[in-house]
């Protein structure tokens, strides 16, 4: 049991001062310290992540850039928030990068894809699990730009793009740089909530393209596939959505 700074006073006060007038402000000052006292011992504890205060979760993520899932329970929040530092230290590697991901989308996990300009693979299953190899063919669209990654969000439901830029509204640059989206497929609040961990995770000198696949559809013939499959064309279902990052 905590000592009340007001108990103290009143003990400590000569008798004539513990009644009366002197009383009274001696109760007063003492209840003024014991709210400093209390909120001073919520602060310091409040730094220390704990399902039980789901109100300070939020603002410990957002200093410590620890993002937190759409979903995500505070029981499984809060353990993240304390290894932080620890993640934060092979922060911008595909590595990390994927683990973030894995947790930020544990709730409804889905296949994610990291690929490099060489052909380097990290492959996320749902998981959590990561694989590496190296793919025969990729198509680097600017070779010039080594420090580029390509971040394939296998999704688990229908996108319906417009298409091609300037055929039914579509348009380059609209929610926020996407290649045509139709209504209702993703607002600006997912776009943003897809964007959010490879943005922070990403290392400061890479540029980087998050593709979303819904699917059966495929980017530069990818993922490979024999001909005459499918739609019966080659190359069929190839519209994508791209979200740059770093441009």
């Amino acid at each position: 049991m905590l000592i009340k700074f007001v108990d103290t006073l009143l003990q400590i006060l000569p008798w004539w001062l513990r009644s009366g007038l002197g009383g009274k402000i001696a109760f007063a000052l003492g209840k003024q310290l014991d709210g400093v006292g209390d909120a001073t011992t919520e602060a310091a504890k409040v730094r220390f992540p704990d399902p039980a205060r789901p109100d300070a979760l939020a603002l410990l993520g957002s200093d410590r850039k620890i993002r937190r899932g759409s979903v995500e329970p505070d029981e499984v929040y809060a353990p993240r928030l304390r290894r932080w530092l620890d993640d934060h230290r092979t922060r911008g590697n595909p590595y990390a990068m994927l683990a973030q991901l894995h947790a930020y989308f544990a709730q409804a996990p889905f296949p994610i894809e990291l690929i490099y300009p060489t052909g380097r693979r990290y492959s996320l299953a749902t998981d959590g699990t990561v694989t590496r190899d190296d793919l025969q063919y990729w198509d680097n669209p600017n070779p010039a730009q080594w420090a580029h990654w390509t971040l394939i969000y296998h999704w688990p439901t229908a996108i319906n793009p417009l298409g091609l830029w300037g055929v039914s509204g579509a348009k380059w640059g609209g929610n926020l740089n996407l290649w045509g989206i139709a209504p209702g497929s993703l607002t600006p609040a997912q776009v943003r909530d897809l964007v959010l961990v490879p943005t922070e995770w990403n290392a400061a000198h890479c540029r980087g393209v998050i593709v979303m696949l819904s699917p059966g559809r495929r980017i530069w013939g990818y993922p490979p596939r024999k001909w005459n499959t499918g739609n019966g064309k080659w190359g069929a279902g190839g519209r994508v959505v791209r979200i740059p990052i770093g441009i």
